[in-house]
């Protein structure tokens, strides 16, 4: 292996001038930089980055803890962060929550061992009141989710508009008996959506069915579950809002085993566009979210928090949803006229 002292003695100077090159710090005469950049293209050098971090106890990565690597939601974000990052010269390591807090707080304590320069999180966690420390030297910047109790960055998407034009939509093609799959409430996210889709129910005078809203853990067991509940209600549903992609498949799964027609018999409006989405019979009606925007706005803020190295003035991005219209939803309005 190439070590920094063979680059040095071939490119017939210091293993400082090396290292300035490498780390493009301090003054280095355009010749000798292009005579030692020369010489590592030949010799194949690699920066042993783990000896860095320990010789300057920084290193160059980025955490990043993500609450389901199984949703295909924080793929698209996970695009994004790379992209910016690896423009930066940053590498990411990525841990997976399971939507478990213990885990989470765990991972953010390895994050601080390994000395990385900053960190971005969809955090499993409502609230860091009492936990807020543990962020010391990392940085955070939330995506998707932002927990009470903590000043920091976040890009968010603009949930409480997500469960408003959701319901407003199907209010408006004459629905009047709407469920609502929420996951858990604690969370920003769901909390939100929920919330959007009361204040347009309010907002139309359109009665809420207590027995019409269901928790579905977000996941797609969850929205199995919720769609049963539902169907079992004493009051049958018009319309279904699943709050995320995982429990809109579930409530799929639910109406395909019960002989329950989509838009016929119910009508459904969902969260986040996938491939899937537009090869279901009919294909569905959903609120779309930025992903990979909501990846790359992560990662440039915090290269800008990095680069200036300050920890004022927070910012919150709200991505606007996009309402993309398909054939899951029947028109009562157009059928009556």
């Amino acid at each position: 292996m190439v070590s920094i002292k063979d680059v040095a003695q071939y490119a017939g100077v210091s293993t400082m001038t090396v290292s300035r090159v490498v780390n493009e710090t301090g003054y280095v005469s355009a010749k000798t930089k292009e005579r030692v950049l020369a010489v590592i293209s030949e010799t194949g050098y690699k920066v042993n980055q783990t000896a860095v971090g320990l010789r300057t106890g920084k290193t160059n990565s980025i955490g990043v803890i993500i609450s389901d690597i199984s949703n295909p939601f924080f793929a698209f974000i996970l695009k994004g962060i790379d992209h910016v990052c690896s423009q930066n010269k940053y590498d990411t390591i990525l841990f997976n929550t399971g939507e478990d807090p213990d885990k989470e707080l765990r991972y953010i304590d390895l994050l601080r061992q390994k000395s990385v320069r900053g960190s971005i999180i969809s955090s499993c966690i409502s609230d860091y009141k009492k936990d807020k420390d543990v962020f010391t030297n990392l940085s955070p910047v939330f995506f998707n989710r932002l927990p009470t109790g903590i000043d920091a960055d976040a890009v968010l998407n603009d949930n409480a508009k997500d469960g408003y034009l959701a319901a407003e939509y199907l209010i408006k093609t004459g629905h009047r008996k709407i469920a609502f799959i929420n996951g858990n409430a604690e969370l920003s996210t769901f909390k939100e959506r929920h919330l959007g889709f009361l204040d347009a129910m309010r907002a139309h005078n359109v009665q809420v069915y207590e027995e019409l809203i269901s928790i579905g853990d977000y996941s797609i067991e969850g929205g199995y579950r919720s769609t049963e509940k539902i169907f079992n209600a004493s009051i049958t549903p018009d319309a279904i809002i699943p709050a995320n992609n995982f429990m809109t498949q579930g409530m799929y799964n639910y109406l395909k085993a019960n002989n329950i027609n989509v838009p016929e018999d119910i009508s459904v409006v969902g969260h986040g566009d996938y491939d899937w989405c537009s090869f279901v019979d009919p294909p569905l009606t959903v609120l779309e979210h930025r992903k990979f925007e909501m990846g790359k706005q992560a990662a440039g803020i915090l290269m800008e928090r990095l680069e200036r190295n300050t920890c004022n003035s927070f910012r919150k991005v709200i991505l606007e949803p996009k309402f993309i219209i398909r054939h899951s939803v029947k028109n009562y309005e157009r059928s009556a006229q």
